[in-house]
């Protein structure tokens, strides 16, 4: 199981690496990585969200420069519409802007440490690692 401080101490060190490429990189290349970060992790967790209902997967929003706190009311069990208003939304961001990926259900602290048997303890930091995947050297 990824634990949350190798996960933060990988993010840490992707951070250090860009800020060192930050002066002799086009700022559009650096606009451009942060989309595909943030698009392949909305990808990953919705792909890797356990399903029950629908409720669960159906509620991860993409929000810009502030965390979104209230549920999204969507039902999505396939994760299909869910991913197209991300996409819609990142389409939109900003430059310096930050993007938040978030799912405010009440159980979703739960789903993550394990209780579902459908993904493994951890799997919103496993899906953050694949996001990070084109980005290690």
């Amino acid at each position: 199981m990824t634990n949350i401080a190798e996960t933060v101490a990988d993010i840490r060190r992707l951070e250090t690496e860009l800020n060192k490429q930050i002066d002799r990189t086009n700022p559009n290349m650096i606009f451009l990585a942060q989309r595909r970060l943030a698009l392949g992790f909305l990808s990953a967790i919705i792909r890797t969200s356990p399903v029950d209902t629908g409720r669960f997967r159906g509620n991860w929003h993409v929000s810009i420069n502030r965390i979104r706190n209230l549920p999204v009311k969507r039902i999505d069990k396939d994760g299909s519409s869910t991913l197209a208003l991300g996409i819609g939304k990142m389409a939109k961001i900003p430059d310096y802007s930050i993007v938040y990926v978030s799912n405010n259900v009440d159980y979703a602290l739960d789903l993550n440490r394990g209780k579902s048997k459908q993904a493994p303890p951890g799997f919103v930091e496993l899906a953050l690692r694949e996001a990070l995947l084109p980005f290690d050297r």
